[in-house]
């Protein structure tokens, strides 16, 4: 599948290819999380307006809703299109006029919007901080619609996305699945389990609240609770934005060994956004290894207030981008030494 996007700031033109991994680097402000962002909205739009009387309108309508709670309301104009098959004709193609309203939405009534059925956008591990908020915002918004009332309380639509999917049963799980979160266990030195429908951190026979563990255990503990609740699937795609944010450099790299592995053994659909290059190259070594195909990699580039996507699948304007701080540094060292 192909995601093409037009015109939708700072997005002057972006295309990128879905098919297991893809990986767009690039700078702060250059349209990574846009990128991601709309992903998540159009086929969360259309899972939420599934079996909506009035479909056509309801998929229309919800879509607006989506991309308010996810953008503001301020949504941009732009025009947004999937393609299938060989990418010769698009599926589905929304645009979105000056003052935020959807101008044109013809897509399939058909909650897997190319052949997906659900997304998930990850960008902080502050969701586990805020877990028992959530179950409080969750309790007292089910309590309003049950009585009619309006909720007032205002949320993030993503992370309460990712709160309700990590408060979900685990099912029966398989022996594969047990292999990649024993890897996580022993990256981190425990896990995350819960108590009482609260999450808690074991390690060893100590148990610990997960606001007090390290942020970096909190990301690993995302891809360990997705591989419990069989949520890493080939129907599903997982949206990473700047996973490296909060790991250390070691964990960086086992990171991005576990999102290839997990794309390999499952058939998980990822999209990774990142302006590290031990991620970015990490990515590249284990998929190298491990994929060869259904893999690719693109750099944001930024042209004044807008960019624009290019391919990169050797990472040659990675390295030499993100290789510029460093030549920066060294200059300046060099400057001070002989001054």
């Amino acid at each position: 599948m192909k995601f093409s996007i037009k015109g939708f700031s700072p997005i002057r033109d972006a295309s990128i290819v879905l098919d297991g991994l893809t990986v767009v680097s690039g700078e702060n402000d250059s349209g990574k999380s846009t990128i991601g962002k709309l992903l998540f909205s159009l086929i969360k739009a259309a899972r939420i307006a599934r079996n909506k009387p009035n479909e056509d309108i309801a998929r229309k309508q919800t879509l607006r809703t989506v991309l308010n709670l996810v953008f503001g309301k301020d949504s941009r104009r732009g025009l947004i299109e999937l393609k299938g098959g060989v990418f010769s004709e698009p599926f589905c193609t929304v645009e979105i006029s000056d003052d935020g309203y959807i101008a044109a939405y013809d897509c399939p009534a058909d909650p897997f919007l190319g052949g997906i059925k659900d997304a998930t956008f990850i960008d902080t591990p502050l969701v586990w901080q805020l877990f028992n908020t959530y179950q409080g915002i969750a309790s007292e918004r089910a309590k309003a619609v049950d009585v009619g009332d309006h909720f007032p309380i205002q949320y993030p639509f993503t992370q309460f996305d990712i709160y309700s999917k990590l408060n979900g049963s685990v099912p029966g799980r398989g022996e594969r699945l047990d292999d990649l979160q024993e890897r996580i266990k022993k990256i981190v030195g425990g896990r995350i389990v819960f108590e009482n429908n609260s999450p808690m951190f074991q390690r060893g026979d100590e148990f610990y609240p997960i606001f007090s563990t390290a942020t970096g255990i909190q990301s690993f503990g995302f891809l360990q609770r997705f591989m419990e609740l069989g949520l890493a699937e080939s129907e599903r795609i997982l949206i990473l934005d700047e996973p490296e944010v909060h790991l250390h450099p070691k964990w960086q790299i086992d990171y991005a060994e576990l999102i290839v592995d997990m794309v390999a053994d499952y058939g998980l659909k990822v999209l990774v956004t990142t302006h590290n290059p031990y991620m970015s190259k990490a990515l590249k070594l284990f998929s190298d290894r491990k994929l060869r195909e259904e893999v690719n990699y693109y750099y944001s580039v930024k042209e004044g207030n807008f960019s624009r996507l290019v391919e990169d699948q050797e990472l040659e304007i990675v390295s030499r981008e993100m290789a510029k701080p460093m030549f920066l540094l060294d200059t300046l060292k060099a400057w001070e030494d002989d001054s």
